[in-house]
């Protein structure tokens, strides 16, 4: 007979969920202008205490940015420890804030692009990498709106997990796990919605990616993405993040793509790759550089 108490999640993940609610309460009640204050001591442990990373961030500069002198390099890296603080301290704060209120701060200026498939009950993708603020894109259903389906990867405590997922989850978007999202797409192949993915992380674990030239290096790239727009011939687009000052994004929708199904395969993550990296270009310090990114070899097996 199975023992059910090994079922039960570690003391561990439910004390630590204990704590992370009673932090977010606290945070929910303090204006995001006065939690900024925080950010210089986040840095300073992140940075100069724990190094979190240092080496890996240094590294993947170092060869994404080989014609910078050391010293512009090392400018990045700091911008980037700062951005990175700024955007903790804002994707918290988020998970208190009703989605009209991301909506002011993470602002979409040409929604009306997808209007126009909508009203031929066409769904659509949107793709975007972790650049700025990637955590308040959550707000995407409420500004179109339509119904949003958002994919993520689930964080390891599932306690805290679950709640992040409802704070997340709104009328107008529906959170589901990344390897959920083929089953999510074929649910919903009658149903006119967007759908929403971060596609420029590491490909772990599988064989589904497609090499592109991306920051001075071949990089091994998601192909999911192109593949779902592919199959169900879904018109696609960039979402591109400009700061406009701190914890203010506008974001424009950029097309890559709206008859997929034609497309070479590799065409449409190599447009997508493209973009993501002229962003990163004007703006290197708001790119997700801890990312272990590059951790396939063209010439390695995975």
């Amino acid at each position: 007979m199975r023992d059910h108490k090994y079922d039960a999640p570690p003391m561990k993940e439910k004390l630590s969920f204990y704590a992370f609610k009673i932090g977010l309460t606290l945070i929910k009640w303090t204006p995001l202008c006065s939690l900024y204050a925080l950010s210089p001591l986040l840095y300073f442990v992140l940075f100069h205490i724990s190094r979190y990373r240092r080496k890996v961030v240094h590294s993947h500069l170092e060869k994404a940015f080989p014609e910078y002198s050391e010293s512009q390099r090392n400018k990045i890296a700091r911008g980037f420890y700062r951005n990175l603080c700024d955007i903790t301290i804002e994707s918290i704060k988020g998970y208190t804030l009703p989605s009209f209120e991301i909506a002011k701060r993470w602002k979409i200026n040409n929604p009306e692009l997808l209007t126009p498939y909508f009203e031929k009950q066409k769904s659509v993708i949107v793709v975007s990498g972790h650049f700025q603020n990637w955590e308040w894109s959550t707000s995407l259903g409420y500004q179109i709106q339509h119904h949003c389906i958002g994919v993520y990867k689930p964080i390891h405590n599932r306690y805290i997990n679950k709640y992040l997922t409802e704070c997340r989850s709104t009328n107008s978007i529906e959170l589901i796990p990344a390897k959920q999202a083929g089953r999510t797409f074929i649910k919903n192949r009658r149903k006119t919605c967007a759908f929403g993915l971060i596609a420029d992380q590491h490909p772990a674990a599988t064989k589904n990616y497609h090499w592109v030239r991306f920051l001075n290096q071949d990089t091994a790239t998601l192909l999911s993405p192109e593949q779902f727009a592919k199959s169900f011939d879904y018109p696609t687009f960039y979402a591109s993040s400009r700061r406009k000052k701190r914890g203010h994004y506008e974001v424009t929708l950029i097309p890559i793509n709206d008859q997929p199904s034609l497309t070479k395969e590799g065409d449409i993550t190599e447009h997508f790759m493209h973009l993501l990296e002229k962003d990163i270009k004007q703006s290197p310090e708001d790119w997700l550089w801890t990312h272990k990114r590059w951790k396939l070899q063209k010439d390695t097996p995975l």
